[in-house]
């Protein structure tokens, strides 16, 4: 049950909308039932008068280059095409109201799915890790002084990113079948951080020399 809002220094609600971006990048999110707008009388959207505050908008002289240098990216991205492929593949399976009950046609469908994930495991295998410098940040590591000891490749490669050297246990013969794939990647995370070189060099004025080609 949906008891309060939270409102922008606008006035303007979050609610069901979020705080609406600048740039829309593909997310699987659009295609599941999740947030308050998925259920049943959610509090609507609505605007309260606004709170006394100065209006600065220093990243809208950008907005329409950045989207161009990220839509670029994107498109030409194998692990974006990867993540719209998986977004569509959600899409079909949500739309699909029925399901087979023949054995045959299971097995089928199963093998397919086992393929997809091989195949998928073989890329990230032979994908050539940044040369960022990886910190394990935790609790832990946190509350002591100075910077913890970096990541390995092997570690980043196979998402240990507390610092450990394996994942944990696994509970369910599910999680033992996939205890041993490689992560995703955050392919989000990592088109933010060049989104956000791409500003800075554009907004000192050096859009020849773009830093995310850096990253």
């Amino acid at each position: 049950i949906t008891i309060r809002k939270f409102y922008r220094p606008s006035g303007s609600s979050t609610q069901l909308k979020g705080v609406v971006p600048d740039i829309v990048l593909p997310s699987i999110n659009n295609e599941l039932e999740v947030g308050e707008g998925s259920l049943e009388n959610p509090l609507p959207w609505d605007v309260v008068p606004s709170a006394k505050y100065t209006k600065v908008n220093e990243v809208a002289p950008y907005t329409t280059e950045l989207t161009k240098r990220s839509t670029a990216r994107v498109t030409k991205s194998g692990d974006f095409r990867y993540l719209k492929e998986t977004i569509a593949r959600v899409a079909k399976s949500q739309d699909q109201k029925t399901i087979s009950l023949n054995e045959t046609t299971r097995r089928k469908e199963q093998d397919e799915e086992d393929a997809r994930i091989e195949a998928r495991q073989k890329a990230l295998a032979t994908r050539v890790l940044p040369k960022d410098t990886v910190y394990p940040l935790t609790l832990t590591t946190a509350m002591k002084p100075g910077l913890p000891k970096p990541l390995t490749a092997e570690q980043v490669k196979k998402g240990f990113l507390d610092g450990t050297d394996e994942a944990p246990l696994p509970t369910t013969e599910e999680k033992k079948k996939n205890k041993s794939r490689l992560p995703e990647p955050d392919v989000t995370l990592s088109e933010a951080e060049n989104i956000l070189a791409d500003y800075i060099a554009l907004s000192k004025g050096t859009a020849s020399a773009p830093l995310a080609k850096k990253l």
